[in-house]
């Protein structure tokens, strides 16, 4: 089947929004393009905005009728639901794209989800759909660039999954020396692979250069995925507490989800740390399993994770005397009764960072610095007990 005229506008619209927003702003208002359509356009124009939640309730709502667009609505839904980290959901819908635009003679529209669904298994480090598809894509004898850019990137992938890191790196090398051009709006995406090979060779000046790159680029995703990124490799290398707030995360929750699991482990609060895991279970359940188990390869939350887990001891379910209750803690009204609260429980060292979070929900500054110090002098004059401190960590003395 050929594609069908009456969508030929749809398509040039679809197409500018990355080239010309003033021209693909036009389109939406343009008389020949139906409200079906423009739906489609809009939810794209939302996800393109951050704001995956409400490009997921326009495309839902939206009753489409016409087949061929039907599967741009498939591959849109994929796309929203593997940025939210809804990847089964995201993957059911670009595989219908997929199947459907095979039957159309052209390929330039399958190669869009086929893209897609690669970075879908990339990010669910599921290395052997990632091959299925490549060998679907290989079926495309094409000699365009597209096709070629393409196949790179998926080589990319799976040695990146395989860990076969030189091979990852003289693969991107030669991409980015081949296509500057055509690759220059997704350069972020291959500063990120940078990133994840140089803390494969715990080489964590190297990942530090590479994320201030990724950050002076701005753009999609970017504030989030950096904020993410410096919160963990600063856990991991400098020992920082972990600040995490869903109001940063809104659109890419399983990060905060993430951020959730490490600092609850850091501050000895096994319970909520579950909580949170489950919330990762149910997105992605071959990768996170019962007991902190988590089966990708070496990554950034991964050696976070890790280091959690060892500050606390493997066995996590013998620690429930030394859990900070978190709704408890915040039940309390007086900082006082708080800071009381968090010595009463014996086990282990809270940095200032930490006893700051957990009583004013800020992060350490001198204005904090001096409030801790006299809010710890008023409870142990209160109290008549004494406290450790080593290295600016903090319990009540045995």
């Amino acid at each position: 089947m050929k594609t069908p005229k009456n969508l030929e506008l749809f398509l040039r619209a679809y197409e500018t929004i990355n080239t010309n927003h003033k021209k693909f702003k036009e389109y939406l208002t343009h008389k020949d393009i139906n409200q079906e359509q423009k739906s489609i356009l809009k939810a794209v124009y939302a996800l393109k905005k951050n704001k995956p939640h409400k490009a997921l309730e326009i495309i839902s709502n939206t009753s489409v009728q016409n087949d061929f667009l039907k599967l741009y609505q498939s591959y849109i839904c994929g796309l929203i639901h593997n940025h939210m980290g809804n990847f089964e959901l995201a993957s059911k819908n670009l595989t219908t794209a997929i199947l459907g635009f095979d039957s159309y003679n052209d390929k330039k529209h399958i190669y869009k989800p086929i893209s897609a669904i690669s970075m879908l298994y990339l990010n669910m480090k599921d290395v052997q759909r990632l091959k299925k598809y490549y060998q679907v894509f290989l079926s495309f004898k094409d000699e365009s660039s597209e096709h070629q850019i393409l196949d790179y990137n998926y080589q990319i992938f799976i040695n990146l999954l395989e860990q076969n890191k030189e091979r990852t790196l003289e693969k991107i090398k030669e991409l980015r020396l081949s296509f500057e051009k055509e690759i220059s709006s997704n350069l972020k995406m291959y500063l990120i692979f940078e990133f994840m090979i140089y803390l494969s060779h715990d080489n964590f000046d190297e990942c530090y250069e590479v994320l201030k790159q990724y950050k002076d680029l701005g753009g999609f995703g970017v504030k989030s995925n950096y904020k993410y990124m410096l919160t963990l490799l600063n856990f991991f290398t400098k020992n920082a507490s972990i600040y995490a707030y869903k109001r940063d995360f809104q659109e890419v929750e399983y990060l905060f989800y993430q951020l959730k699991v490490i600092q609850c482990l850091d501050l000895h609060n096994i319970e909520e740390a579950k909580e949170y895991w489950v919330m990762l279970e149910k997105l992605n359940p071959s990768v996170y399993s019962e007991k902190f188990n988590y089966t990708a390869p070496k990554d950034l939350f991964k050696i976070s994770l890790q280091k959690a887990l060892q500050k606390i001891g493997s066995d996590t379910s013998t620690q429930s005397d030394s859990q900070i209750d978190l709704q408890k803690l915040k039940a309390l009204t007086s900082n006082t009764a708080k800071l009381e609260y968090i010595f009463s429980l014996d086990g282990f060292y809270l940095s200032k960072d930490q006893l700051i979070e957990l009583i004013w929900e800020e992060q350490w500054s001198p204005k904090n610095d001096q409030k801790l110090r006299t809010l710890i002098s008023r409870v142990l004059k209160k109290n008549n007990f004494k406290v450790e401190n080593i290295d600016g960590k903090y319990k009540k003395a045995a």
